[in-house]
């Protein structure tokens, strides 16, 4: 089976629903969301997006998530999405993600784990670099990030 077409594993279910739960305890519902369209990451999407009854018919789905090359078009894409919104929520792939959170943050060190959520906000309109972790949850670990 090609790495695009993998479904969500059962653990992968158990696992997005226990990231939802704890990201809906910290977090309210956000005003999109944006996913891969591989199923998995879909799947995913969809998992987490009911935690706030956000429909699934309102995800989006954007194929630049789904790539191994230059972070510049999906956020070309996803700074376009968020000024429809105020927040964001997008699932997708590594390396990608991680290079999107390091370009966003200024900087991102450290693995980014299969399944992990980072909270990114801004203090004003979302900027290269200005972005700071609000806090990082993971199948196994739940951090709050550093003030």
């Amino acid at each position: 089976m090609a790495d695009f077409d993998r479904p969500l594993t059962k653990r992968g279910r158990q696992q997005a629903a226990q990231l939802a739960r704890s990201f809906a305890k910290r977090a309210p519902a956000p005003d999109l969301v944006a996913s891969s369209p591989a199923p998995r990451a879909w799947q995913t999407a969809q998992v987490i997006a009911a935690a706030w009854d956000f429909p699934e018919s309102a995800i989006l789905k954007v194929p630049e998530l789904y790539s191994e090359e230059s972070v510049e078009l999906p956020l070309k894409i996803l700074f376009g999405t968020m000024r429809r919104g105020k927040s964001l929520l997008a699932v997708g792939h590594n390396p990608l993600l991680k290079d999107l959170a390091a370009v966003l943050l200024g900087s991102f060190s450290g693995p980014l784990r299969k399944g992990e959520l980072l909270a990114i906000g801004f203090r004003a309109r979302p900027a290269l670099g200005s972005g700071r972790l609000m806090f990082r949850i993971s199948p196994l670990i739940e951090d709050a990030a550093p003030g």
